[in-house]
């Protein structure tokens, strides 16, 4: 008789149609982004074609971010075991490419090296991930003071940069005193995460910039709480699709802001992420595979991230 066939698994179907809702998300994306436009509408490619260093400056900016997150990565991974500061950013680098994938592989692959390589057991990596979105949630709730009515314009950008460099004069201090240890180790990757949080800010800055629109350093700032919340959500690997419609939603809400215009910024900036992540992304990738053969390990995809 033959075997039944296996039941797929719940969290497989949720993940599937999750990157499934988050294709739809982007492709009705792109479609409101193009049908929106006239002809007299500015292009951020012609924009870009006419200034390459602004060209050059939109892939730095995924650049910057990745190198900042394998830093954030690297100080709450010392507790736990000895990461090479070239593995942690080659598994961030991997992960960023990887993570647009079914099933998110970046994430799970990144747990899975760090144990077979690294030594360090499933749940202490599942624990630096949850520690990781918490330092994340509490550096969008620092940094969105910086939106409250009567501050500054500048507040936008040097609040967050002063609590980041507060956070990282701290964190010395906090190692040497019994009173303030039990902090210490999550002081760097909270600064880390607020100077990264401006540096989401000053992308916003240039996308809508690409197309002529102005934005004010609350309105940027803004933005990229927004989007960087929604890269959280457990959809579909780096927000893909929500992002994109959650920073236009809220960028409706702003003075005299096509939604069409939105799109089309935060599509540029999704387009110089994918620029920077897949040249890259392999390049890791085949980093990781060369470090895993000593170990005896299998080179899947899902291993490389």
């Amino acid at each position: 008789m033959r075997d039944a066939p296996q039941p797929q698994r719940p969290g497989t179907a949720r993940r599937v149609l999750g990157v499934s809702l988050a294709v739809s998300l982007l492709a009705a994306a792109v479609y409101a982004a193009l049908a929106g436009r006239s002809p007299g509408d500015p292009s951020p490619w012609d924009a870009l074609r006419g200034d390459p260093w602004r060209a050059l400056s939109l892939v730095a900016f995924p650049a910057c971010s990745t190198l900042l997150t394998a830093l954030a990565f690297l100080h709450l991974t010392r507790r736990f075991g000895r990461v090479p500061a070239a593995d942690m950013l080659a598994l961030i680098t991997a992960a960023n490419l990887l993570n647009y994938l079914p099933l998110r592989p970046g994430l799970l692959g990144r747990v899975w090296f760090h144990s077979a390589v690294h030594g360090i057991a499933v749940r202490h990596s599942a624990r630096i991930v949850g520690e990781s979105v918490a330092l994340a949630a509490l550096g969008f709730a620092l940094a969105a003071v910086a939106l409250v009515p009567g501050l500054p314009a500048h507040a936008p950008y040097t609040m967050p940069l002063s609590l980041a460099a507060a956070c990282l004069a701290l964190a010395p201090v906090a190692r040497s005193r019994p009173s303030l240890a039990p902090a210490a180790p999550y002081l760097v990757p909270l600064g880390i995460k607020l100077i990264d949080t401006a540096l989401w800010a000053g992308r916003y800055w240039v996308c809508f910039g690409l197309l002529g629109v102005p934005l004010s350093p609350a309105s940027a700032l803004a933005l990229a709480l927004v989007a960087q919340s929604a890269s959280l959500v457990p959809i579909a690997g780096n927000g893909l699709g929500l992002r994109e419609w959650a920073v236009a939603l809220f960028a409706s809400f702003l003075p005299e802001i096509p939604l069409n215009v939105t799109l089309t910024a935060d599509l540029a900036n999704r387009a110089a992420e994918l620029v920077f992540a897949v040249p890259t992304g392999l390049i890791a990738s085949a980093y990781l595979a060369r470090r895993l053969r000593p170990h005896g390990r299998g080179t899947t995809p899902s291993a490389l991230g």
